[in-house]
């Protein structure tokens, strides 16, 4: 068993002086460690620095919320609104150097692999440069070796894009921090 990531969006209306329930996300994530370890600090295999970790369920919740995570309550909880995660997109918060798969031009591959370390790669494994960045070949894929930004993990990663375009629709109407990702986090506590 593994990190599984569910939420809610919920907006805030400030006539009800209220928050209210948008929609569950809990079908959206699958493990992407990279992510998870951005935004909350969980599996930070690749030393991140995390935006929102622990900070527990709001005491503000919408009913509809508190039912969603009735039979989560053994999980543990944060939240995000959505200003910081608009930060989290366009800053450059770097990680330690790991083993990033990219294309044969060292761009980064939707959904590619990262590695938790760096790998030392052999002599015989360097396919090429691009510019001083060094193309490692294994296995079939390409390699850099080199820290990996938040606005790179939040790119590559195609359920955080839809996440992102639903809360922009939602911008529209409501401000930035008047919504909200609340997520149960179901950790494997063994590892």
């Amino acid at each position: 068993m593994s990190t599984i990531l569910n939420g809610v969006i919920e907006i805030y209306d400030e006539y009800a002086e209220s928050w209210f329930f948008v929609m569950d996300t809990f079908q959206i994530f699958n493990q992407d460690y990279d992510i998870f370890a951005l935004l909350f600090d969980i599996r930070n295999y690749i030393e991140i620095k995390p935006i929102a970790p622990n900070r527990g369920l709001p005491n503000d919740i919408s009913q509809q919320t508190k039912q969603k995570f009735k039979s989560k309550y053994d999980s543990d909880f944060t939240f995000i609104t959505y200003r910081e995660l608009t930060t989290a997109r366009d800053t450059e918060i770097k990680s330690k150097v790991i083993s990033i798969e990219t294309d044969d031009q060292g761009g980064i591959v939707e959904e590619g692999f990262s590695t938790r370390e760096k790998i030392d790669f052999d002599s015989h494994e360097l396919f090429g440069k691009v510019g001083t960045q060094e193309i490692w070949f294994r296995d079939g894929r390409y390699f850099v070796n080199r820290e990996k930004t938040s606005k790179e993990i939040i790119n590559s990663n195609w359920e955080f894009k839809l996440l992102m375009r639903i809360m922009n629709l939602l911008n529209e109407k409501h401000e930035m921090e008047r919504i909200r990702w609340v997520v149960s986090l179901q950790l494997d506590r063994s590892r």
